[in-house]
């Protein structure tokens, strides 16, 4: 397991790349991976810091369990109206929702 820390200054808390099937974590800047993670690459490109033989604290297990469970309550979440882009006066409004 490898320890992500976020270049310094950044503030990164939450999950990142959430598209992926694999989302990587943080909390407060620190995020664990497994060694085979396809996120590492773009952590080391981007100036992230990557510790080798690493092991995720209880402390941290807790603070994604918690945030996993907000997102899993809070989503699927959509628009409470259909996206719309700016017709002109008289124009009728075109619909981009399914």
């Amino acid at each position: 397991m490898k320890k992500v820390l976020a270049p310094a200054g950044d503030v990164v808390n939450g999950p990142h790349a959430v598209d992926s099937t694999t989302p990587v974590w943080f909390v407060l800047g620190e995020a664990y991976v497994t060694d085979n993670n396809p996120h590492l690459t773009y952590f080391q490109r981007a100036g992230y810091v990557i510790q080798a033989d690493a092991t995720a604290p209880a402390e941290y297990n807790a603070a994604v369990a918690r945030m996993q469970d907000m997102e899993t309550r809070n989503y699927p979440r959509s628009p409470s109206v259909p996206l719309q882009d700016a017709a002109q006066p008289g124009e009728p409004l075109r619909n981009y929702w399914p």
